[in-house]
């Protein structure tokens, strides 16, 4: 059970997390997309354009961007390294 004071600073510590917003800029691209790409080569013997979009929502959701549309740029630019023809994954995969 937790007391008065260990009550209080679990609130504290959960509410007044200081979190600093990034741009799509900041984020490393390549270890996201090699990210995604690992999780669905593990997961799937085939994937979609669909597939590559729901994971890379998954792996970008605890990154806190400054607005939706930088996410949803992030999203597409992995997308896109996943995706695109210098990718491993157009090596059989079916990823478009």
């Amino acid at each position: 059970m937790l007391g008065p004071t260990r009550a209080g600073r679990l609130v504290h510590d959960v509410i007044d997390r200081r979190t600093v917003a990034v741009t799509a800029e900041q984020v490393d691209v390549d270890a996201l997309a090699q990210r995604v790409l690992t999780t669905l080569e593990q997961s799937r013997s085939t994937w979609t354009r669909w597939h590559v979009l729901a994971e890379t929502e998954r792996v970008t959701r605890p990154l806190r961007l400054r607005s939706a549309d930088e996410r949803d740029r992030l999203v597409e630019v992995v997308r896109q390294r996943v995706c695109g023809p210098e990718s491993r994954s157009h090596r059989g995969s079916g990823a478009e």
